[in-house]
Protein backbone atom coordinates (compact mmCIF):
# COMPACT_ATOMS: atom_id res chain seq x y z
CA UNK A 1 0.00 0.00 0.00
CA UNK A 2 1.44 3.33 -1.15
CA UNK A 3 1.94 5.96 1.57
CA UNK A 4 0.20 9.14 1.71
CA UNK A 5 2.79 11.75 0.84
CA UNK A 6 1.93 14.25 3.49
CA UNK A 7 2.32 11.90 6.09
CA UNK A 8 5.70 10.34 6.32
CA UNK A 9 6.97 7.18 8.28
CA UNK A 10 6.05 6.86 11.78
CA UNK A 11 10.06 7.52 12.84
CA UNK A 12 9.79 10.69 11.14
CA UNK A 13 5.92 11.72 12.45
CA UNK A 14 7.96 11.32 16.10
CA UNK A 15 10.68 13.09 15.55
CA UNK A 16 8.47 16.39 14.07
CA UNK A 17 6.36 15.37 17.09
CA UNK A 18 9.46 16.11 19.47
CA UNK A 19 10.78 18.90 17.50
CA UNK A 20 6.92 20.66 18.19
CA UNK A 21 6.99 19.55 22.30
CA UNK A 22 10.32 21.61 22.08
CA UNK A 23 8.78 24.85 20.61
CA UNK A 24 6.00 24.49 22.52
CA UNK A 25 8.26 24.19 25.33
CA UNK A 26 10.30 27.09 24.35
CA UNK A 27 7.65 28.95 23.21
CA UNK A 28 7.81 31.51 26.38
CA UNK A 29 11.45 31.98 25.85
CA UNK A 30 11.07 33.21 22.65
CA UNK A 31 8.22 35.59 23.19
CA UNK A 32 10.70 37.04 26.13
CA UNK A 33 13.27 37.25 23.39
CA UNK A 34 11.08 39.07 21.32
CA UNK A 35 10.04 40.93 24.26
CA UNK A 36 13.37 41.79 24.96
CA UNK A 37 14.99 42.99 21.57
CA UNK A 38 11.19 45.09 20.77
CA UNK A 39 12.80 47.71 23.75
CA UNK A 40 15.75 48.26 21.30
CA UNK A 41 13.72 47.62 17.86
CA UNK A 42 10.29 47.63 18.36
CA UNK A 43 9.11 46.09 15.48
CA UNK A 44 10.20 42.96 16.75
CA UNK A 45 7.04 42.88 18.92
CA UNK A 46 4.78 45.13 17.03
CA UNK A 47 3.53 42.51 14.54
CA UNK A 48 2.92 39.74 17.35
CA UNK A 49 0.61 38.32 15.51
CA UNK A 50 2.41 37.14 12.07
CA UNK A 51 4.81 35.14 14.06
CA UNK A 52 1.29 33.19 14.98
CA UNK A 53 0.26 33.64 11.63
CA UNK A 54 -2.48 35.50 11.74
CA UNK A 55 -3.27 37.38 8.86
CA UNK A 56 -6.12 39.41 6.95
CA UNK A 57 -7.88 37.39 4.71
CA UNK A 58 -6.44 38.20 0.99
CA UNK A 59 -8.30 37.87 -2.54
CA UNK A 60 -6.64 35.51 -4.43
CA UNK A 61 -3.27 33.16 -4.36
CA UNK A 62 -0.35 35.09 -4.02
CA UNK A 63 3.45 33.81 -4.65
CA UNK A 64 5.29 33.66 -1.82
CA UNK A 65 8.84 34.60 -1.35
CA UNK A 66 10.98 33.37 2.05
CA UNK A 67 14.17 35.77 2.55
CA UNK A 68 14.58 35.77 5.89
CA UNK A 69 18.17 37.77 5.59
CA UNK A 70 18.69 41.22 4.42
CA UNK A 71 21.36 39.71 1.65
CA UNK A 72 18.38 37.03 0.66
CA UNK A 73 16.28 39.86 0.37
CA UNK A 74 18.99 42.19 -1.47
CA UNK A 75 19.22 38.67 -3.45
CA UNK A 76 16.01 38.41 -4.34
CA UNK A 77 15.39 41.92 -5.35
CA UNK A 78 15.99 40.98 -9.54
CA UNK A 79 13.72 38.23 -9.04
CA UNK A 80 11.16 39.89 -7.16
CA UNK A 81 10.92 42.80 -9.88
CA UNK A 82 10.41 40.19 -12.23
CA UNK A 83 7.78 38.58 -10.50
CA UNK A 84 5.85 41.81 -9.77
CA UNK A 85 5.33 42.18 -13.48
CA UNK A 86 3.09 39.11 -13.59
CA UNK A 87 -0.68 38.87 -12.42
CA UNK A 88 -0.29 37.63 -8.72
CA UNK A 89 0.36 39.45 -5.69
CA UNK A 90 3.24 38.47 -3.53
CA UNK A 91 4.21 37.84 0.36
CA UNK A 92 7.65 37.94 1.18
CA UNK A 93 8.03 36.42 4.99
CA UNK A 94 11.35 37.81 6.91
CA UNK A 95 12.20 36.66 10.63
CA UNK A 96 13.91 40.62 11.18
CA UNK A 97 12.69 44.14 11.66
CA UNK A 98 15.77 45.01 8.63
CA UNK A 99 14.33 42.35 6.15
CA UNK A 100 10.98 44.15 6.15
CA UNK A 101 12.21 47.79 6.58
CA UNK A 102 14.32 46.65 3.11
CA UNK A 103 11.07 45.16 1.30
CA UNK A 104 9.15 48.54 2.57
CA UNK A 105 12.46 50.57 1.18
CA UNK A 106 13.09 48.81 -2.15
CA UNK A 107 9.50 48.19 -3.25
CA UNK A 108 7.48 51.05 -1.39
CA UNK A 109 4.72 51.73 -4.10
CA UNK A 110 4.21 47.64 -5.20
CA UNK A 111 3.49 47.44 -0.54
CA UNK A 112 1.31 50.72 -1.20
CA UNK A 113 -0.38 49.43 -3.84
CA UNK A 114 -0.97 46.06 -2.15
CA UNK A 115 1.01 43.94 -5.01
CA UNK A 116 3.54 43.20 -2.10
CA UNK A 117 3.11 42.21 1.38
CA UNK A 118 6.08 42.23 3.54
CA UNK A 119 5.59 40.21 7.18
CA UNK A 120 7.28 37.83 9.60
CA UNK A 121 7.71 33.85 8.84
CA UNK A 122 4.96 32.18 11.33
CA UNK A 123 6.72 29.95 14.08
CA UNK A 124 7.67 26.54 12.84
CA UNK A 125 4.42 24.61 13.78
CA UNK A 126 1.65 23.78 11.90
CA UNK A 127 -1.28 25.63 13.06
CA UNK A 128 0.17 28.51 12.36
CA UNK A 129 1.49 28.17 8.93
CA UNK A 130 -2.29 26.63 7.95
CA UNK A 131 -3.64 30.26 9.22
CA UNK A 132 -0.69 31.96 7.07
CA UNK A 133 -1.91 29.78 3.86
CA UNK A 134 -5.17 30.26 4.42
CA UNK A 135 -4.45 34.36 4.19
CA UNK A 136 -2.34 34.26 1.43
CA UNK A 137 -3.34 31.01 -0.56
CA UNK A 138 0.43 30.62 -2.03
CA UNK A 139 0.82 29.00 -5.46
CA UNK A 140 4.09 27.86 -4.48
CA UNK A 141 6.96 29.62 -2.20
CA UNK A 142 10.36 30.32 -3.48
CA UNK A 143 12.92 29.98 -0.14
CA UNK A 144 16.34 32.07 -0.77
CA UNK A 145 19.34 30.25 0.96
CA UNK A 146 18.94 27.24 2.94
CA UNK A 147 16.28 28.38 5.18
CA UNK A 148 14.14 25.20 5.71
CA UNK A 149 12.63 24.44 8.77
CA UNK A 150 10.50 21.15 9.63
CA UNK A 151 7.12 22.68 10.38
CA UNK A 152 7.67 24.61 7.43
CA UNK A 153 8.33 21.96 5.06
CA UNK A 154 5.58 19.64 6.46
CA UNK A 155 3.11 22.25 6.72
CA UNK A 156 3.42 23.62 3.00
CA UNK A 157 3.37 19.29 2.19
CA UNK A 158 0.53 18.95 4.13
CA UNK A 159 -1.32 21.73 2.59
CA UNK A 160 -0.27 21.60 -1.21
CA UNK A 161 2.14 24.04 -1.39
CA UNK A 162 5.35 23.14 -3.49
CA UNK A 163 8.51 25.15 -1.94
CA UNK A 164 11.33 25.57 -3.93
CA UNK A 165 14.87 26.39 -3.44
CA UNK A 166 16.27 29.50 -5.34
CA UNK A 167 19.83 29.93 -4.67
CA UNK A 168 22.88 30.94 -6.46
CA UNK A 169 25.46 28.62 -5.75
CA UNK A 170 25.36 26.08 -3.36
CA UNK A 171 28.17 24.41 -1.99
CA UNK A 172 28.59 21.13 -1.81
CA UNK A 173 28.71 21.00 1.99
CA UNK A 174 25.38 22.90 2.46
CA UNK A 175 23.80 20.44 -0.87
Amino acid sequence: MAQNPAFPCLNVRIMLALYWLIWLVCMPVILVYLYLRSRREPEYFKFLGERFGHHQLRKGPHIWIHAVSLGELRSAAPLIVHLLEGPLPIVITHFTPAGRREVARLFSSAVADGRLTPCYIPFDYDAAFKRFFNAFSPTYGLVMEVEFWPGMIMSSRKCGVPLVLVQRAISQKKF
